[in-house]
């Protein structure tokens, strides 16, 4: 009688057991999800920045193509869109800086002295 008692204590616990292992599983899965959400995040914003950087380097180049070739004073200015564009500022002498701006939110700088 009392092996009888004892195992109608027990079938219970196997449900106790599988909630507590599946809170564990549950907690490991949306620490994952809140790393991976940041590492994507992360990506995009460099993603990003190498735009902003290649349109400061685009205006670069156009600003050496107009000072060799066009015989001009090196300041220029251009657009992919309205939201990605570069444009060059004197900052004295023979010295020229490219702010290159993508989405209008990411800035990037090329500083040349030529």
């Amino acid at each position: 009688m009392k092996d009888q008692n004892q195992k109608n204590n027990q079938k219970g616990i196997s449900i106790y057991i599988a909630i507590i292992i599946l809170g564990i599983v549950s907690g490991i899965v949306f620490g994952l999800v809140v790393l991976f959400l940041g590492q994507i995040k992360t990506l995009r914003n460099i993603g990003d920045s190498t735009m902003a950087f290649y349109l400061a380097d685009s205006g670069v180049e156009h600003s050496l193509f107009n000072l060799r070739k066009e015989g001009g004073n090196g300041l220029v200015s251009g657009s992919l869109d309205a939201n990605n564009q570069y444009v060059l500022f004197s900052c004295g002498g023979n010295c020229v800086i490219s702010r290159g701006t993508f989405n209008q939110k990411i800035q990037r700088a090329i500083q040349i002295n030529f």
